[in-house]
């Protein structure tokens, strides 16, 4: 449903990549996805643009930067997982060494190309000093995201200590939420900023990336739900805090999500089958097996 969408943008970005053994790499490890976040950046400036096509830049920026994640977060001192979108994960299939290199390579890109569609905007709209402001804001949160709050949460995910190595004093509340907050909610309110920006919103970016923070939040519950027979329980909600806590959790972050989306004009009938995906994928997920409370 989201791929089939996402891919015209990804192949649009493709037709101007490098053609050697690290843009094989490239195209190996950002085809293959679900492409929920390139599309809901899509959806998002589309339904503020009616008759307006998303620029190829946004979508695939956003698609880019999480493929290098995944290409990281299998590496053997990572997570060391061996299999990657039905297929074998990057270091296994290319070599650890280029792996780690090419990640270095497909976020260059992502930065690269989403300048480009900003300066092209500026240009293009006369841009006002409000506006540009926000694009000014956008970058800096960008470069936030690839330096600090990917890092973070990987670094949270791995039991490091991410307040000594990088002088950060993480936000307070549960020790999983923040590994959910950075490296979860954290692209998926880029998107959702990146769709307010371009969709022409930029005064309600505050209410977008909430929004996207409210999606994460469930996509990475949903997530943890499915890695209860893997996962350690200090990085999985759903087996650290049992069932019943999960599925409030979840309920909280679905209504404010869609309270934010109707507020904003945004609860569309694409939207809801979307979160309708979710919500049956949770709730079936229960009878797959997660604990009933506390762990047990």
């Amino acid at each position: 449903m989201f791929c089939e969408q996402v891919r015209p943008y990804l192949d649009k970005y493709l037709e101007g990549a490098d053609r050697g053994r690290i843009g094989r790499l490239l195209r190996y490890s950002l085809l293959g996805g679900k492409g929920i976040r390139g599309y809901l950046v899509k959806h998002i400036i589309e339904t503020l643009l009616p008759g307006q096509a998303a620029p190829w830049e946004c979508v695939a920026a956003v698609e880019l930067i999480h493929a290098a994640s995944l290409v990281v977060d299998d590496l053997p001192c990572m997570d060391d997982d061996s299999v990657r979108r039905g297929k074998a994960a990057a270091h296994l299939a290319f070599g650890k060494h280029e792996a780690i290199l090419s990640s270095f390579y497909i976020v260059a890109e992502s930065v690269r190309i989403l300048f480009g569609a900003l300066r092209k905007r500026a240009a293009s709209a006369n841009a006002t000093e409000e506006a540009l402001g926000q694009y000014n804001t956008l970058i800096t949160e960008w470069c936030d995201l690839l330096g600090r709050q990917l890092v973070v949460g990987q670094m949270l995910d791995l039991g490091s200590d991410a307040e000594e190595m990088l002088g950060f004093t993480c936000p307070g509340g549960d020790p999983i939420e923040k590994i959910i907050q950075f490296k979860t909610c954290s692209l998926f309110s880029f998107a959702f900023a990146l769709g307010s920006v371009f969709g022409g919103r930029s005064e309600s970016l505050a209410a977008f990336k909430e929004m996207g923070f409210h999606f994460g939040l469930m996509f990475q519950l949903l997530d943890d739900l499915k890695d209860v027979g893997k996962d350690d329980p200090s990085v999985n909600y759903v087996l650290a805090r049992g069932w019943p806590a999960s599925l409030k959790r979840y309920v909280e972050a679905r209504e404010k999500l869609v309270t934010l989306l109707s507020k904003e004009g945004l609860y569309t009938p694409e939207f809801a089958r979307l979160i309708a995906v979710l919500d049956s994928r949770f709730t079936g997920g229960r009878a797959a097996g997660a604990p009933a409370a506390d762990g047990q």
